[in-house]
This record gives C-alpha cells, structure tokens and sequence, in this order.
C-alpha cells in the first residue's frame, strides 16, 4: 500500500494541492500482471480540471518513485 497525504487549499478562485509523500511512502509502481491479460498500468499521479487530465512528470513509469 503506498501512504500519502493530500493538502487542498482555495481562495475561491485559484485551488492548489499538495502531494506529501513520506521517505518510503511508495511501495509500489505496478500490481501483479495476470497470465491471460494485458499488464497493469504503472501508478499514476495527477489531477483533472474542467475536464481535462493533467499527470505529473514521470506518472505511469518507473520514475514516479521519484515523486516529489
């Protein structure tokens, strides 16, 4: 299980989040593949606004370790 925490904050106009990860809080970046099927997608980070998908850099590859 990967362990964060999210801070979301608005004046009314503007929002903003905050991705706190603690050292070691991604334990992993993909689930376990089944014999008859498609791999699992890698661990994604991101937001959607107004309908549209934003991910952060290095979502959906091994990279998003790296998160900060």
């Amino acid at each position: 299980v990967n362990t964060y925490q999210v801070a979301i904050a608005s004046n009314g106009t503007h929002s903003y989040v905050e991705l706190l990860y603690p050292s070691g809080g991604i334990q992993w970046i993909q689930g376990e593949s089944h014999p008859n099927g498609l791999p699992d997608a890698k661990a994604q980070a991101g937001f959607m606004s107004e309908g549209r998908m934003y991910t952060m850099k290095g979502s959906g590859t091994d990279q998003i370790q790296n998160i900060d």
